[in-house]
């Protein structure tokens, strides 16, 4: 069966190739996440349980649905996408630059509030390295024994300012408002010592600049020594915010001293065992999960996951009364014991099967059409859509990620922001085609 979805996966590639011009686009992006995951986990560097026949038939039909998904989002949009001439839109620099500073700035300020009185509490409780006690912290933090998010907080207004950031990023390169932000960002991380937030937040702020064509900056920027710059400093951002990854990684594995189910190659890794112990754990262990979640798969509330957040208000005004993380108390033996199960599963909580092929059709629709749309009129809203579409699918491995509230944040407050500024600027003239 991994031979099967080794000959979709090329297939896709290839299609996705001809369709898009470009290597990093909807399809690849899935297929190479996906495929990564599966050649971790063929590794067997953790000794999981054999892989369902049902699991792989599960995991195939979703990525073909997805694939046809994208493939229909391409075409509604091939009218459009396939001119001879293609109708690339000058912006004007200046005054687009400056919308898009204030929003960064004002969006950095909010999520000050409350980040910046959470990270001096953490630091009071743990001391000032917090990077060494992101173990405890994370521990904590889960348990409940710290402050705990309610489904709105002001904190999760850095996700808007981070992908108007990766915007900005891609137009114009980095500059000390946008490090402020990613500051920011970084000490959110910390005081909660989680990887999640801080991976989506990754995808967002550079969504933008994978999924761009290379002539469309030139043709911002207008000039090419400041282009590979900007190229560089792409490169050196991505690699610090992994390494930072990679620490917390490292130390939130130290207080472990077995690794559990890990075959005996691991070990011939000396002390960097537990490091690669935990990024195999990782990209496979949701897989591991899904299989076992499929031999008995929970359902209790219609969207209970895709609309936490809003339940969360609901139950807070008293209109309903539901247990949304009923499926955090479930744990899931593989034999290793985890309960994350990529987007697949989660969607099976949510909607069943039916739902899970519908929703997983609409992501690949809604992800390829915004992206061929977005190369054609190049607009923030296009945009905006396309770096969510990338972020859910590029993370679609570990988790259904509209679950936390901070991206429904994004999506509505973006949506509504690049519609505004979509309309200012063609009323101001500032399109040119």
């Amino acid at each position: 069966m991994y031979i099967l979805y080794l000959v979709l996966s090329t297939i896709a590639l290839i299609t996705g190739y001809k369709l898009y011009n470009k290597f990093f686009n909807p399809i690849s992006v899935f297929f190479l996440v996906w495929n990564l995951c599966f050649l971790l986990f063929q590794l067997n560097l953790i000794r999981y349980n054999q892989f369902e026949l049902k699991s792989w038939i599960v995991i195939i039909l979703v990525s073909f649905v997805y694939f046809l998904g994208c493939l229909i989002g391409w075409m509604l949009t091939l009218h459009k996408s396939s001119v001879k001439v293609e109708h690339e839109i000058q912006l004007n620099n200046n005054g687009i630059r400056e919308d898009l500073k204030k929003i960064i700035i004002f969006f950095t300020l909010i999520s000050t509030i409350s980040i910046v009185p959470k990270l001096l509490r953490t630091i009071k409780i743990y001391g000032i390295n917090l990077i060494a006690s992101s173990n405890q912290v994370y521990g904590d933090s889960i348990r409940h024994l710290t402050d705990t998010d309610s489904a709105f907080n002001l904190e999760s207004f850095i996700f808007i300012a981070i992908i108007f950031s990766g915007i900005y990023l891609y137009r114009y390169g980095l500059t000390w408002f946008i490090d402020g932000c990613i500051l920011l960002m970084l000490c959110a991380q910390l005081s909660s010592g989680s990887r999640g937030a801080l991976f989506v937040e990754i995808c967002l702020l550079v969504g933008t600049i994978i999924l761009s064509r290379k002539h469309n900056r030139r043709s911002i920027s207008g000039d090419k020594a400041q282009d590979k710059v900007t190229h560089k400093s792409y490169i050196v951002l991505v690699i610090l915010l992994i390494i930072f990854i990679l620490i917390i990684t490292f130390l939130r594995g130290q207080d472990t001293i077995a690794l559990p189910y890990a075959d005996d190659k691991l070990y011939h890794f000396g002390k960097y065992s537990q490091l690669i112990y935990s990024i195999d754990y990782y990209f496979t262990s949701p897989l591991a999960t899904l299989n076992e979640f499929i031999k008995a798969p929970v359902h209790n509330l219609w969207g209970a996951a895709t609309f936490r957040p809003f339940y969360l208000v609901f139950n807070q005004f008293g209109w309903v009364h539901y247990n949304v993380d009923f499926i955090n108390e479930y744990l899931f033996y593989s034999p290793v014991t985890a309960n994350v199960l990529s987007f697949i599963g989660e969607l099976i909580f949510d909607f069943g099967y039916v739902g899970l092929i519908v929703v997983t059709f609409l992501l690949g629709l809604i992800f390829s059409a915004s992206y061929s749309k977005y190369k054609v009129e190049y607009s923030i809203t296009w945009n905006i859509i396309m770096v969510l579409c990338f972020t859910l699918t590029t993370l679609s491995f570990f988790a259904w990620f509209l679950r936390p509230a901070y991206l429904w944040i994004t999506l509505i407050f973006g949506l509504a922001i690049g519609i505004f500024l979509d309309k200012k600027w063609l009323n101001q003239n500032t399109y040119r085609h």
